[in-house]
């Protein structure tokens, strides 16, 4: 007896060949509820009505897998579900040609994107019936805490499959953000990179403009004899340089418009009272920038000529300047307003160089400008 027993015992570690033709079922592992599998015809899974096993799920197929009997041995299959098909958290090609065989305990799980609802537990009817049986016989103990490992298996493979499925999606959603971040600062970079190319390109023309004259200014000061005739050749060629177009005076407060051409900043805004377009090339007037660099340096060069050429640019600096606001006394008295204070009369600026004819107002479309 006790060598039958021992025998017995061996036995049972060697691995089970899992003998199907007893039949087959599955579990569904939330409500206990047992579904026996037909070897006699394909075991459909879907949400069509003649399933086999129907689930009401919207991210179920209408065929979304099928479990098959041959040879003595379950095969499944996915029909090329949209959601998929997880077999022991692992996901099954979606080609029905690859089909895979099923053991004792395989977890069958079916969920969306985000996580597994569904999990049946596959049972061969001989395995399940057969060690009792055994034990029964031979009066050894059953351990009464399997079906607790198993119900705790279940769960843990049921979590492991939930926690694949959130990593995905958690993967997928910070790689789409790392991609816009990217694209983002690229996009930043690149519009940086333009405005500061366009602005300094300006800067050095207008550098490389102040340079040529002062190297003219230097010549014309080196070939003439005479302190007197090189100043008077300095004033001329100042003159014929930065005379603004529409007062005929040296400028001042000069204002360069996008189409470089430079004026006085009072004869620029009379001028765009009337028409949006330069009174020398009739481009339209799209931004007006100060240029005080051009402002000191035509008034360092009237200082150092000295003599009436100084005199009239302190002449022209007084002119253009704003009126001064006068502070007003004691109360208001009645009477005759002959003592009150008069205002000063407005100034008034000759414009010499206005056309007489006027434009139209071009409208430019400023969004499409270049950055």
């Amino acid at each position: 007896m006790l060598k039958d027993i021992k025998n017995v015992v061996r036995s049972s570690k060697r691995p089970i060949s899992e003998d199907c033709s007893a039949g087959a079922s599955l579990m569904d592992v939330a409500t206990g509820r047992v579904i026996p599998i037909n070897q006699d015809s394909e075991f459909i899974i879907g949400r069509a009505l003649t399933s086999s096993v129907i689930i009401e799920e919207l991210f179920i197929s209408r065929r979304h897998c099928s479990i098959k009997y041959e040879n003595n041995r379950y095969f499944i299959s996915d029909l090329q579900s949209g959601s998929g098909t997880f077999l022991n958290c692992e996901r099954l090609s979606r080609s029905t040609s690859n089909i895979t065989e099923l053991r004792q305990g395989d977890l069958i799980g079916f969920g969306d994107k985000r996580k597994i609802t569904i999990t049946f537990k596959f049972i061969l009817h001989n395995i399940s019936n057969k060690k009792p049986r055994l034990y029964n016989e031979y009066g050894l103990e059953v351990y009464t805490g399997e079906e607790s490992y198993k119900n705790n298996i279940t769960n843990l493979y049921t979590e492991i499959l939930n926690l694949k499925a959130d990593h995905i999606v958690l993967r997928n959603k910070a790689k789409t953000e790392l991609v816009e971040m990217q694209n983002m600062m690229s996009n930043i970079v690149e519009i940086t990179s333009i405005q500061t190319k366009k602005e300094q390109d300006m800067i050095q023309e207008m550098t490389n403009e102040i340079s040529t004259l002062i190297v003219k200014l230097k010549d014309a000061s080196n070939d003439v004899g005479s302190s007197d005739s090189s100043k008077q050749l300095i004033y001329s060629q100042l003159e014929s340089e930065f005379q603004c177009s529409i007062c005929s005076e040296l400028v001042y407060k000069a204002m360069t418009l996008n189409c470089n051409h430079t004026f006085c900043e009072i004869c620029i805004e009379t001028w765009m009272n009337r028409t949006k377009i330069c009174p020398v090339c009739r481009a339209p007037i799209l931004t007006v920038s100060n240029c005080l660099a051009l402002d000191n340096y035509i008034t360092k060069i009237c200082d150092f000529i000295g003599g009436a050429v100084k005199d009239q640019r302190q002449l022209l600096l007084t002119e253009r300047l704003p009126p001064k606001a006068t502070a007003k006394r004691g109360r208001k008295r009645g009477g005759s307003n002959s003592r009150r204070q008069q205002p000063l009369p407005p100034y008034r600026f000759a414009l010499a160089g206005f056309p007489d004819d006027t434009y139209p107002v071009e409208v430019v479309d400023l969004t499409n400008m270049p950055r």
